[in-house]
């Protein structure tokens, strides 16, 4: 997320212009996933055909999400693995990344808040 207003708008026009059903999806697809439901929310509801795979779309985006977390928490747990017994300056990277993976997971739990919402 955290894309612009004038890149959703691009998105947006790009959607308008699919030509059937697969590129509706793909482009509808790239707009939920990369961008906030603040942006795209009333594009969906408004029409009605957006509004009926939007729901398809959303079960494919929480699969996608549930992929990523369990692939960041396997990350964290081989992070831990090596962890034990390293030197200083490996671990102090190992744990920046574990960090790292954790941001991304509260992330991911806030995007699928945010999916559920709508």
């Amino acid at each position: 997320m955290g894309k612009t207003r004038k890149e959703f708008e691009k998105a947006a026009e790009m959607l308008s212009m699919a030509r059937d059903e697969d590129e509706v999806v793909e482009r509808m697809t790239y707009i939920v996933k990369g961008f906030s439901s603040a942006m795209y929310r009333e594009m969906v509801w408004k029409n009605p055909y957006y509004r009926d795979l939007f729901q398809e779309i959303r079960e494919s985006v929480m699969e996608d999400l549930d992929n990523l977390e369990k692939a960041l928490r396997d990350e964290i747990y081989s992070i831990e693995e090596n962890l034990k017994g390293k030197g200083s300056e490996i671990s102090e990277k190992l744990k920046d990344l574990r960090r790292d993976c954790e941001m991304l997971i509260e992330e991911i739990g806030a995007k699928r808040e945010e999916m559920k919402s709508i």
